[in-house]
């Protein structure tokens, strides 16, 4: 027979489980204000489609 985790256990897992979330959304808008930009940042340095990779 198991033990239920305590109130403290379950906060902790809470809590853990949101900070990967918001990590993960932050990554996730920083890839995607990256891409937007890209285009105006290489047309403002002569930069090809080619030389960004």
């Amino acid at each position: 027979m198991s033990v239920p985790p305590s109130q403290s256990t379950r906060r902790t897992v809470r809590i853990t489980i949101v900070l990967l979330f918001i990590a993960w959304l932050v990554d996730y808008a920083d890839r995607l204000v990256i891409n937007l930009a890209l285009p105006s940042i290489g047309a403002e340095f002569d930069v090809g489609r080619g030389s960004r990779a």
